[in-house]
Order: structure tokens, then sequence, then C-alpha cells
């Protein structure tokens, strides 16, 4: 029986292309890391709305497999929490940017593979991801090593390529200002009226704040008392005093392309 349920799994991930990223190079485990090579990316293929030319970076790779590299070689077993935070986001973004310009021309990130199971067979797990040598799917990465940290601003910051998700970033993160950034990614996602609707009848939120919603219960004891913290305006202050009802906004999972504006 699992012999078949495998060959199953096998065959609804065949359709995906994933180019493994290897290293001939010895694996190095410094203290921190600097992810100036991946801004270069992002400022050169990454709109200031957050949409990507894919096209464009499917045609010039280079520099993106360039730091790829650098990941699959670095360790972060001597890191400290922070620079480990800076450089598991950092992955995930980047590993995602990879994984559809290995299949684009694609509509979706649900497209690349046959039938997207979470958790089973789709995009987030196919084992596209190195890091310091070993192998592993954007499953285990956001799952069971960044959202094991604790930092609930982080949904704010991963991006899996579709309009729905938070803004991808064109600056890199940082392990020496990590939460800085992080707050400012929630405050921005939060008061993204395209992807968080708020007036004096209701709230609208992405659905982000659904799927999650422990992470940011965990850290705050609600949901609005965690928002509160973000929000700005009117909706403040309704927060703090625990009023309105919260809604959730259809999540797009077209691709974050910009051809897709076209």
């Amino acid at each position: 029986m699992f012999r078949i349920f495998l060959l199953s799994v096998l065959l609804l991930t065949a359709c995906a292309k994933v180019e493994r990223i290897t290293t001939s190079t010895a694996i190095t485990a410094p203290t921190s890391l600097n992810h100036d090579a991946f801004t270069q990316v992002l400022q050169a293929y990454v709109q200031e709305d957050g949409m990507v030319n894919y096209k464009r970076l499917k045609e010039n790779p280079s520099d993106l497999k360039a730091y790829l590299q650098l990941l699959a070689q670095t360790s972060v077993e001597n890191m400290p929490q922070d620079e480990q935070l800076a450089l598991w986001i950092n992955a995930y973004n980047a590993y995602t940017l990879k994984l559809i310009i290995d299949n684009y021309p694609t509509e979706s990130i649900l497209r690349i593979t046959l039938l997207p199971i979470p958790g089973v067979s789709s995009a987030w797990d196919l084992k596209s991801v190195t890091v310091g040598g070993k192998i592993y799917t954007l499953q285990h990465v956001e799952h069971q090593i960044i959202r094991k940290m604790n930092v609930p601003e982080i949904h704010a910051a991963l991006v899996c390529a579709a309009k729905s998700c938070p803004k991808l970033r064109r600056t890199a993160f940082s392990g020496s200002a990590i939460q800085a950034e992080l707050n400012q990614q929630m405050l921005d996602f939060l008061n993204d009226n395209e992807r968080n609707f708020f007036d004096e009848k209701e709230m609208r939120l992405s659905k982000i704040f659904n799927w999650y919603e422990e992470d940011f219960v965990a850290k705050s004891g609600s949901l609005k008392r965690y928002l509160a913290q973000f929000a700005t305006g009117n909706h403040k202050e309704k927060l703090q005093k625990d009023e309105g009802e919260i809604g959730y906004k259809a999540y797009n999972w077209r691709l974050n392309d910009v051809s897709s504006m076209r």
C-alpha cells in the first residue's frame, strides 16, 4: 500500500521541473552572511509594487544562481538566531523565485505540480532548497524551521509567488536589523488596502491571518491585539478595544508576475 502511495506522489510531482543547486566547495559555518547578492537580484527583477519580472529573470538567472550557490555551501550552525532567521527567509524567497523560473511560464505556483495537495504533492513539497549542503522542501523551511523561531511577523515576509502574498521586499533581510525589517513588513502588509480592507463597518483581512492565527495569538493573546500593534488610522482604536467583526478575503493564487498586469 505504501508503495502505491509513494508511486502516486511521484507521478503527481513528475511534471515539475527542479534544477537542484549543488556545491563542489567545502561547507562553511560563519557567524553571519552578507546577502547583498540577493539584494542585487531583487533590485533588478522586482518592482516597487512587489511584482516580479520572471521572464527576464529566467533569461538571466546567473546572479540568482550565484546567491543560491552561496546558501548551498553555508551552514547556519554557528549563527545566532537573528542571522539564521534572515538567512532562512531570504532562502525561502530566493528558492521560490528559482522554482518559478524553472517552471515558467506558469499561471500560478499551484500549477507547477499535477495535483497540488499540501503536505504531499504541492510545489512546496518538492525538494528544491539546498542550504549548508542539506536538501529541504519549502514546506519544511517554513513550518519546521522559520515558524519555530516564534516570530509571527515572518508571515509578512515569506512570499510564495502569489498576488495575494505580501509584496516581495526589494532588499534582502539582514540579521543585524531583522526584527525592525519584519516589523516594517507587517506594518506595510496590514495597511495595504489591496490585501487587507478596513472601514467603519468591517475588517476583511488576508487569509494569512486566518491560516496562521495561532502564531499571532501566541504572541499577543488575541488576533485583534496583535493587529492593533501594526494598524493605523481609526481601526487601530477599534482593534485595541476588541471591537468589530473580522472576515477574510479570497486568496488570489495567480502568479505575482509583471506580465499578468498587461
